[in-house]
């Protein structure tokens, strides 16, 4: 019997919830998609919308808000 270990988020006594690189809930990063079921990809671009520049921030932001999900 294999023992699977899942993606964990970081504690806060681990690393401060501000403090780190920003990812989706604060779970650990993962440089190829090997063992992965799913995954979170922001793709920051402007051409969705007209007269309105700054949507490509919006990943980043949505990531950064998510740090304080307990």
């Amino acid at each position: 019997m294999t023992t699977r270990t899942y993606n964990q988020p970081l504690g806060g006594n681990e690393m401060p919830r501000f403090g780190g690189p920003a990812t989706m809930m604060r779970l650990p990063t993962q440089p190829t998609s090997e063992g992965l079921d799913a995954c979170f990809v922001g793709i920051p671009m402007d051409i969705g919308t007209s007269n309105r520049p700054g949507t490509r921030f919006g990943p980043r932001q949505i990531r950064t808000e998510s740090c304080m999900i307990r």
